[in-house]
């Protein structure tokens, strides 16, 4: 018998922490505003960033995610065109060493138009 790890599946993902949200429209677009997503609890990472667009917002809107240390530590304006509609990923393995904040930051744009979210998955 393998007790090296006595629980299921099921029970280790229910142990994992549930990956931080935020949804946004054009609404939340402000230059130098955000939206939390959530928490990273201490010792653990942000490993992926995901900024998902369902409706293309207008030239000129930027979108970063990140602390309030580094708006874009998480993902960066390049790596991400708000304008079209897809969804943006990177890989981060950022470990935070206290509890931590993660937002999605707007450093340009008015834009009129625009739906998306961005989902930042911890472990």
């Amino acid at each position: 018998m393998d007790v090296s790890n006595p629980l299921s599946p099921q029970q280790l993902n229910a142990l994992r922490p549930r990956p931080l949200v935020a949804e946004f429209t054009f609404v939340d677009v402000s230059p130098g505003g955000s939206v939390l997503a959530g928490t990273v609890p201490a010792g653990y990472r942000a490993v992926d960033s995901v900024v998902e667009i369902d409706v293309g917002f207008d030239a000129g809107t930027q979108i970063t995610v990140g602390d309030a240390v580094a708006q874009a530590r998480l993902q960066a304006i390049v790596d991400n065109d708000p304008s079209v509609a897809g969804a943006y990923e990177t890989d981060n393995n950022e470990k935070y060493a206290s509890d931590t904040a993660i937002s999605v930051y707007f450093p340009a744009g008015n834009p009129t138009v625009g739906v998306g979210r961005a989902i930042i998955y911890i472990a």
